[in-house]
Parts: structure tokens; C-alpha cells; sequence
């Protein structure tokens, strides 16, 4: 029998926005989903808070999706500031790192959907360069 990991059960990275959307769904709606979740982000071995916020950020979603959100949504960009996957993300860095300040949080979270596309664009380069 093939053993399933977490990440399969869970569905991500994300790779669409449908994809992001339905998880967020799942995370409101099943509460083995979210603890699951909840249990796979406290376990994310980062020692410094930008890089934890950073790599629970990316195992969620690919920088494709990360560059159609926004905290607020601006730009046509999908307020993402209140969604349960970042809720429960914040709470694991306030577990981690008690000393990190909310604003030092949602700050590094916030800068990590700004600068999507700027990672979008080095991976485009990155891969026509490669070709």
C-alpha cells in the first residue's frame, strides 16, 4: 500500500488561484484539514522569522499564484490579508518566534506577495536563460 504524505492530502503548493481558493475553503470548513495543516506549519524547521514566514508561504502556494494576491487587494489582486492559511501561519510564528512583533509578521508576510512578481520575473529569466 502507497503511503500519502501530508502535502498530498492538503493539495498544495497551490498552482492555480482556484487551487488557492478551495484550500482556503477546505481550511474554513474541515477541521482535520486545518489541523493538519496547523501541524505540518509548526514543523516547518526555519530559525529566523523571515524565513519561516517565507518558506510556510512558498510550501503554500508557487510564486505564479503569490503574484495574483495582495494583503488588501490592490490592483485587481485578491485580498489574501484574512485568509485562514494566513491566520493559522501567523499563529505558528508567534508559537516560534515570541519575540516577533504582529507588525514585523504582517510586514515580512505582506512584503513576501509584493515581491511575487519580482521572483516571477528572475524564474522567466532564469529558465529562457537555461533553454
Amino acid at each position: 500500500m502507497e503511503s500519502v504524505s501530508c502535502v498530498q492530502i492538503l493539495e498544495i503548493p497551490c498552482h492555480t488561484l482556484d487551487d488557492l481558493l478551495a484550500f482556503e475553503a477546505k481550511l474554513q470548513d474541515d477541521l482535520p484539514t486545518l489541523y493538519a495543516f496547523q501541524n505540518l506549519m509548526e514543523k516547518m524547521p526555519y530559525i529566523t522569522l523571515q524565513k519561516f514566514l517565507s518558506g510556510c508561504l512558498k510550501y503554500c502556494m508557487d510564486d505564479t499564484v503569490a503574484n495574483k494576491c495582495s494583503w488588501e487587494g490592490k490592483n485587481n489582486n485578491l485580498a489574501v490579508g484574512d485568509f485562514t492559511l494566513l491566520n493559522v501561519i501567523q499563529e505558528c510564528a508567534r508559537k516560534k518566534f515570541p519575540e516577533a512583533r504582529s507588525a514585523d509578521i504582517n510586514g515580512a508576510m505582506r512584503k513576501w506577495f509584493h515581491y511575487a512578481k519580482d521572483r516571477c520575473r528572475r524564474k522567466l529569466t532564469k529558465d529562457s536563460a537555461a533553454s
